[in-house]
């Protein structure tokens, strides 16, 4: 008996989906900088219209994916909760670079404790 696929034809499996495509090289982008970048910067380094990236900046920040601070992005904690939801080797932390060491951002510690404790059901 042949195995019928439930891929439709008419998706080319080479050409990557616009969004996920988007939305990956703002992660990266915002990942390989840290010292955050504005939404101004974001979109001149991907060549996108400011008002395309917006959307996707705040949906990023409403999921954890990344931080604003003053005006700048930063990597969130989501992609480091995903590490420990996966069981693979996590950061010891996440320290974003900040215009002055006294606004220095560590977030990761206190959110790792609280997923531990959610996770074991332990406090």
């Amino acid at each position: 008996m042949a195995c019928e696929s439930n891929r439709r034809e008419d998706v080319d499996p080479a050409r990557p989906h616009r969004t996920v495509e988007r939305i990956t090289r703002i992660l990266e982008l915002v990942a390989s900088h840290p010292g955050g970048y504005t939404l101004t910067e974001i979109a001149t380094k991907l060549d996108d219209p400011k008002s395309s990236i917006q959307g996707f900046v705040n949906g990023l920040v409403d999921t954890g994916y990344l931080e604003e601070l003053d005006k700048r992005y930063f990597l969130g904690a989501a992609p480091y909760m995903l590490t420990l939801r996966a069981d693979r080797m996590p950061a010891r932390n996440i320290r974003h670079c900040c215009p002055a060491p006294e606004q220095s951002v560590d977030r990761a510690a206190p959110l790792a404790a609280g997923f531990r404790q959610e996770a074991t059901g332990t406090c």
